[in-house]
């Protein structure tokens, strides 16, 4: 990898862990999970089958663990895309005194417990699907909002800024009660958008912005993808054999 393109994701990352330090000290360690696809020729599929057979029949998906504030990757695994995503995803009892950040692959009731069972915590991204009743919810300041008390979530229903959220999500065999951070973004035709983002820091240490600004180191694995894809699209330049399945952890 060129030199210049190194230092060039080391500046891009430096700004991100200034802009959150104060909060950095209450964990051991920030690990990061994501996955992402490549497609492969179409004569792979057998070994290499893809979600989306029409598309892409044949695929692989690279997972990686990311450990922030070790400066590590301490897994790596690379496998057939149709293979289900979560399989790969750190166990929870590994994530005491740890911060857990993930995107929407990842939202799961009976995970999410079970980190906070743990010891460990989480921010993960939510999907607009999900409709789990409203606890408490309050604005940017902290007021509570109590037109919004045991409504279901949906984005019509909130108003066009930030709230914070206590919830009520039924599981298959359990309620889970947890928070959500719903951050307001102005969609097209000034239309409300959110991004929730699951959460079980407490809210008298880590404010809604404190979540939005940890959650934005979720960046420093989508550098490391990025420049695993130029690696890749490199290799497929040269003409490479196509890629064989591993996975790899250090200690």
């Amino acid at each position: 990898m060129p030199s210049f393109f190194l230092a060039l994701l080391k500046k891009m990352s430096q700004p991100v862990l200034h802009a959150v330090s104060p909060k950095l000290s209450t964990f051991r360690d920030i690990v990061i999970h994501d996955g992402t696809s490549f497609a492969l020729k179409d004569d792979l599929r057998r070994t290499w089958p893809g979600r989306f057979t029409k598309i892409s029949p044949a695929a692989v998906e690279l997972h990686v663990t990311t450990s922030v504030l070790n400066d590590d990757v301490p897994i790596v695994a690379l496998t057939a895309d149709k293979e289900p995503e979560r399989t790969y995803r750190p166990e929870a009892t590994s994530l005491r005194e740890r911060l857990f950040l993930a995107d929407r692959g990842y939202e799961e009731q009976k995970f999410f417990f079970d980190i906070d069972e743990a010891g460990g915590a989480f921010i993960v991204r939510g999907t607009k699907k999900i409709r789990p009743t409203l606890r408490a919810a309050f604005d940017s300041a902290g007021k509570p909002i109590p037109r919004l008390l045991c409504q279901t979530l949906n984005w019509d229903r909130l108003p066009a800024h930030t709230v914070d959220l206590d919830i009520e999500w039924q599981a298959k065999s359990f309620v889970y009660r947890g928070r959500i951070v719903a951050i307001y973004k102005r969609g097209q035709r000034n239309a409300k958008t959110f991004v929730y983002l699951h959460t079980n820091l407490a809210r008298n240490g880590f404010s809604a912005a404190d979540v939005a600004g940890l959650y934005r180191l979720r960046w420093q694995v989508e550098l490391l993808e990025f420049k695993s894809h130029a690696c890749g699209r490199r290799a497929r330049a040269a003409r490479l054999p196509a890629p064989r399945a591993h996975r790899s952890e250090t200690a």
